[in-house]
């Protein structure tokens, strides 16, 4: 069996390159800039994750949330027992508590 030549190697991967220049080019680019991205990705998380006072009040919020839910079941459930299942709020009711309707006119138009 025959060692390959160590001689013509440099002549070979020169070959590759010259012809694939453009493209090595462009992908060197293309992974600087996903670099760069990366690292402000980075940044960013470390931004939120790094800050005590936001991870504290992210865990928080995370942990109000099974009561926040359970209370906004009870209310649906209440509004359905007031009005039924599937059914809206009266008009006249949903409309008490909002001020005069406005149309856009203007008086005289």
């Amino acid at each position: 069996m025959r060692a390959p030549k160590l001689a013509s190697w440099p002549k070979n991967i020169n070959d590759m390159l010259g012809t694939n220049k453009e493209q090595l080019s462009r992908i060197i680019d293309d992974t600087d800039q996903t670099m760069i991205l990366f690292q402000k990705t980075l940044k960013n998380v470390d931004d939120v994750v790094g800050d005590e006072k936001l991870k504290t009040d992210l865990k928080q919020t995370i942990g109000n949330m099974p009561q926040l839910l359970g209370e906004t079941r009870d209310t649906i459930t209440g509004m359905q027992k007031t009005y039924g299942p599937g059914q809206r709020q009266p008009a006249e009711h949903a409309n008490r508590h909002q001020g005069p309707r406005r149309t856009g006119r203007r008086h005289g138009q």
